[in-house]
């Protein structure tokens, strides 16, 4: 009959724009979710974790997201190993500090593995320390453990663009401006001063997280890099093996999680303080130029 056909067109209808609205909703639902998703299926007994990249606050390997994943990878009664594979020469030092002490807060009765392949320096370091054994590939170098400021001085280029900066301080030790002056001989050494001793204790917390294994005579304090046979040697590294190595030894027990669910791995590291004052100051003198035509 006519109503019955209206009827099923109708019931047609509405099963259709259901299922547009299921295809709308699975395109827009964010990245971050979908991750999430794949994080709480990795019920297996082995978890492989990837960090690729530079340590950065909300760049390519960020504390904000590695943290809460390490927290809920290793809080499920399922998780028998973690293994960590890490590519990185370091970064800022207190996205690294956070993650290591998430590592031995979250995981500590997990069994820990840091696989490195390519390199694991400064604060990758620090991360990879605090696991209960650590591979390194014969490609994989690591250590570099210590501080280090860098110092690129900008003053001659701004003033040869009409950019001068004067600077008061409360004390002679105070300062300098990063980027825009060269610091004084006082400076330098109070600068020195803080950088040895902050490097020193990164290297006791390293020596510490690996349990007596380093050598007492690896002379780690002074920010050395190690290929894999020195590394061996010296108690950094507990075996040399590779990736592959890994997946036949854990096979289909094994589930891997990305580089996007521990930070933004295709981010490019921003430009730094003094670049950025750098740029400014020359846009600056630019649009005075043509200012004054």
């Amino acid at each position: 009959s006519p109503a019955s056909k209206k009827q099923k067109a109708s019931a047609t209808e509405k099963f259709m724009m259901v299922l547009v609205t299921l295809a709308l909703a699975i395109l827009f639902i964010p990245k971050s979710l979908i991750n999430k998703f794949e994080e709480s299926s990795a019920d297996s007994s082995v978890v492989l974790i990837r960090f690729d990249g530079t340590f950065n606050d909300n760049g390519q390997i960020s504390a904000n997201k590695s943290v809460p994943l390490l927290k809920s990878v290793c809080g499920k009664p399922t998780l028998k190993t973690l293994v960590l594979h890490l590519s990185s020469e370091g970064g800022h030092a207190i996205e690294g500090e956070r993650v290591a002490s998430a590592v031995g807060k979250y995981c500590e009765k997990k069994h820990v593995i840091a696989l490195v392949e390519s390199s694991c320096l400064s604060a990758c370091y620090g991360v990879a320390a605090k696991a209960d054994e650590i591979w390194a590939s014969q490609s994989g170098y690591v250590g570099s453990i210590g501080s280090m400021i860098s110092w690129v001085d900008y003053s001659v280029a701004l003033e040869r663009h009409g950019v001068k900066e004067m600077v008061l301080t409360s004390g002679e030790a105070k300062g300098p401006s990063m980027g825009r002056q060269m610091p004084t001989s006082i400076q330098v050494q109070d600068l020195q001063s803080a950088l040895t001793s902050s490097g020193l204790a990164f290297a006791r917390t390293v020596r510490e997280s690996r349990k007596g294994r380093i050598s007492k005579d690896a002379p780690i304090e002074a920010g050395g890099i190690y290929a894999p046979e020195q590394a061996l040697t010296l108690g950094l590294i507990d075996d040399i093996k590779t990736i592959d190595d890994v997946r036949d030894m854990f096979g289909k027990d094994m589930t891997e999680i990305g580089p996007e669910s521990t930070g933004s791995p295709f981010n490019h590291v921003g430009r730094n303080r003094g670049e950025e004052l750098f740029y400014l100051a020359m846009q600056k003198a630019r649009e005075a130029i043509e200012t004054s035509k």
